[in-house]
């Protein structure tokens, strides 16, 4: 089935973001608290005051 590839695919970078999660484990067995802030998934709620910023900028604009 990988014949079906094209040379194009399969030349393809890696994608450097994931490049880091290397890093990033070995910070976490280091004791280091790492946000997880790629893939668009953050699992950390937004500081209230970016809230409340975002918030006042909106109400500003319209």
């Amino acid at each position: 089935m990988l014949n079906n590839i094209s040379k194009r695919a399969t030349e393809f970078p890696d994608n450097p973001i994931r490049g880091l999660e290397p890093l990033a484990s070995q910070a976490r067995a280091n004791g280091v608290n790492v946000i997880p802030l790629n893939i668009g998934a953050p699992d950390t709620n937004s500081p209230k005051e970016s809230i409340k910023s975002a918030i006042k900028f909106l109400h500003f604009i319209s």
